[in-house]
């Protein structure tokens, strides 16, 4: 069993990229497969299971495929999940996975995101007389480390609609936010403005919170990652709005565009916020960087545990047994790129370090 994506938006040309990774969550250690159809050249498709096998259960792991032999261009993918013959369940199970990249190398090199799996209904917040394509999924107009993904929000800022235009959407499933306290978003915005996020219908009182980005933004025609903190917002929430370029007066006399991706909600902070200044933060020290395969932290006094996220605020590593100053933490399973280092003191307060995976 798998998901089949027929069409892809835009075919994939494996003439140069002929590595696959995907981030899969399973409840049991199975066979995983990926599969490209409908080439150009001969044979058509190949079908492959990942450079090395399955380890991890009940947590994300990422995997690659090898397509040495691929090339050309292909408008059909698949996936195989669990192939397990017999297939041995007495009930059904739950398989999770998110970004399908395509790569150049193994662990690096060039990447295209094929699918990242978040998409949800929008509907336009007083944003002036706008046809409804003012909100629409476009190609990233400007993929870089902080935001490589494929594909974007694109949203039209009208020059006539009120300070607080941006989008909001009921989502498919209420989120708790009895632990997850921080909305994580990137933003590509072509000027500096407030950003406010807002969450509604909760479950208990207060029922509704909007509150501004912690770290205020500062760059133009670049992808941004902001961070809103929610700590007294708890319960289901079933509504969302984001408020991506609040200024008032609007002070525009022509239409803007903005981008908008990674909508995340986390029980943690993974950026160190802008200007926000931290007395308790501590002095560690992580080594080397960039890191192939272990990393080794020392000055950890008064640290009860470290995390590791990536680009898209999601963990990645936990790592709590903390009985001295120093640590090592393996982390060859991760794919090359960005990461943020998160030490946390016994107050819960993170300081945060970036590293680099080769």
């Amino acid at each position: 069993m798998g998901r089949i994506l027929e069409p892809l938006t835009d075919t994939i040309d494996m003439t140069d990229y002929k590595y696959v990774s995907a981030q899969v969550w399973k409840p049991r250690v199975s066979v995983v497969k990926f599969k490209v159809e409908g080439g150009t050249t001969d044979p058509t498709f190949f079908e492959l299971e990942s450079m090395t096998p399955q380890t991890l259960t009940d947590a994300w792991e990422t995997l690659v495929f090898h397509f040495p032999d691929a090339t050309g261009k292909y408008p059909r993918i698949a996936m195989l999940l669990d192939i397990n013959d017999p297939v041995d369940l007495t009930e059904d199970i739950t398989i999770y996975v998110d970004n399908i990249v395509l790569r150049t190398e193994a662990t690096g090199g060039d990447s295209i995101v094929i699918e990242d799996f978040q998409v949800i209904p929008l509907n336009q917040l007083s944003n002036g007389d706008l046809p409804a394509d003012s909100l629409k999924i476009v190609p990233n107009p400007a993929p870089d480390e902080v935001n490589p993904s494929a594909k974007v929000l694109k949203f039209r800022r009208s020059s006539e609609g009120d300070p607080w235009a941006g989008f909001w959407s009921e989502l498919p499933k209420p989120v708790d936010m009895t632990e997850n306290k921080y909305v994580l978003v990137k933003v590509w915005k072509p000027r500096i403005s407030d950003v406010k996020f807002k969450v509604e219908g909760g479950t208990t009182d207060p029922a509704t919170f909007e509150l501004a980005s912690l770290n205020d933004p500062s760059k133009t025609e670049e992808w941004e990652q902001l961070v809103i903190h929610f700590p007294d917002a708890t319960g289901e929430y079933p509504r969302i709005a984001l408020l991506p370029d609040l200024i008032d007066p609007v002070g525009l006399t022509e239409d803007i565009i903005l981008y908008v991706d990674d909508i995340v909600f986390s029980p943690t902070n993974p950026i160190e916020p802008t200007g926000i200044k931290d007395p308790e933060k501590l002095n560690y020290d992580v080594y080397p960087n960039p890191v192939k395969s272990t990393l080794y932290f020392e000055n950890l006094n008064g640290a009860e545990s470290i995390a590791i996220f990536n680009t898209m605020g999601q963990q990645v590593i936990v790592y709590r047994e903390l009985k001295s100053s120093t640590a090592r933490i393996d982390v060859s399973s991760l794919s090359s790129g960005v990461y943020m280092i998160s030490v946390y003191n016994r107050d819960g307060k993170a300081t945060v370090k970036k590293i680099v995976k080769e």
